[in-house]
């Protein structure tokens, strides 16, 4: 059926990819393509271990492009430019493959030199989140308030930095206002799930708390939330009070 034919095809692709990777002769543009293709492919996985299988795939491929930079980009301004993006696409599939020891010496290196750079900033908060989830509680609050000594802002910071872009007028203040929609939903998100791992119900509650009053507080200053963003704005809160035994 439609089902056998699709898995073919992707069969079929997978080993062309992996003879194209087995190649001596990469260039920068063929690497990027190659480790791009993995890491869209381990995104759209719906197996965990074939998901990990293709992010380690892209990581190999962004890594050689790191190793090899000298030589795959011979002009150095345009590969002082490139190899940060690159490294932070690297430190992406090591957060997908549950590496975080990795991806996190990426990230504190990337937001070190670049503390302003917003990608960087949402990796670095992915990450700590990601790994909160991973059974390390202790993550969370650095994905919600950042980590000073890594210039790693946390999600309630970006949410403030992208606020201030949006007052200063910028051409992108459409952008900025989404993803600091993002930013916020991000972080009720974990209070959500560092209540869920809790063990102690007054930790549990804490949490739930918290995240009420950052919902509440964030409806003061906000009259109309994003249309795009309502629905899992309106679950969460509804996940929040049924977790507190309130009224939904």
């Amino acid at each position: 059926g439609e089902k056998q034919r699709v898995s073919e095809v992707l069969a079929a692709f997978e080993e062309f990819l992996g003879r194209l990777r087995q190649r001596t002769d990469q260039t920068f543009n063929t690497l990027i393509w190659i480790a791009e293709t993995y890491s869209g492919l381990g995104q759209g996985a719906t197996e965990g271990a074939q998901a990990t299988t293709f992010f380690g795939h892209a990581a190999d491929s962004y890594r050689q492009i790191i190793d090899r930079a000298d030589a795959l980009v011979s002009d150095a301004v345009k590969r002082k430019k490139m190899i940060p993006g690159v490294k932070l696409r690297l430190a992406n599939c090591r957060r997908h493959q549950g590496s975080f020891e990795e991806a996190h010496k990426l990230i504190v290196l990337l937001a070190t030199s670049q503390p302003l750079a917003l990608d960087v900033q949402f990796e670095a908060a992915t990450l700590y989140q990601a790994w909160g989830n991973s059974g390390r509680a202790e993550q969370f609050d650095k994905a919600i308030i950042g980590v000073e000594s890594e210039r790693v802002l946390g999600w309630s910071q970006i949410a403030l930095y992208l606020q201030r872009l949006v007052d200063s007028g910028s051409k992108d203040a459409d952008r900025y206002r989404a993803r600091r929609w993002e930013a916020r939903y991000n972080q009720l998100q974990c209070r959500i799930q560092h209540a869920e791992m809790a063990t102690d119900a007054k930790e549990k509650t804490d949490q739930l708390k918290r995240a009420r009053s950052e919902v509440q507080g964030m409806m003061l200053v906000t009259s109309v939330v994003d249309p795009r963003w309502k629905p899992r704005y309106d679950a969460a809160y509804r996940q929040i009070l049924e977790g507190l035994g309130e009224p939904v």
